[in-house]
């Protein structure tokens, strides 16, 4: 009753989105530079929170066809890499031990982690843990338009 009364008073709220307004955000294609932003997604086959990640992946790969995504499985269980990541229309491959140790090396101990790339400006985000289909969009666009100093006005 609170809230009706309050809403009442503050009469017409032109500033709140709707589920109309909120679905259309959510399936329009956003301006991504496809030829200049890459994905790297390293995961295990057996990280329930990186099977979540690599259904966003699969819908990101289906609404954007030219992005290069690639993912990076772990371990070395094969059948489960060809579940997850193949029959997704996701492509990537089975690191060795010796690329694994490497990863570690570079600060890859836990999972999903996501890097995206800008190569026109030499740049990487990186994302731990799962994000949601709008996020992840979000990041891709913010690398689209990421400038360096160099590139930048002076």
């Amino acid at each position: 009753d609170l809230y009706k009364m309050a809403m009442w008073k503050e009469g017409d709220l032109k500033n709140i989105q709707g589920l109309d307004a909120a679905k259309k955000r959510s399936t329009s294609v956003k301006y991504i530079n496809t030829d200049a932003v890459s994905v790297s997604v390293f995961v295990e086959s057996s990280c329930p929170v990186c099977d979540r990640q690599l259904q966003t992946l699969s819908q990101i790969q289906a609404k954007y066809p030219k992005l290069k995504i690639k993912i990076f499985q772990l371990d070395s269980n094969r059948e489960l890499f060809t579940q997850h990541v193949t029959n997704r229309g996701l492509s990537g491959r089975v690191l060795s031990r010796e690329e694994r140790i490497q990863l570690e090396k570079l600060g890859v101990t836990s999972w999903p982690i996501s890097w995206i790339d800008n190569t026109q400006v030499s740049r990487r985000q990186t994302l731990v843990g799962n994000r949601t289909l709008n996020q992840f969009e979000d990041k891709l666009q913010a690398m689209t338009y990421i400038q360096t100093a160099s590139t930048g006005n002076k």
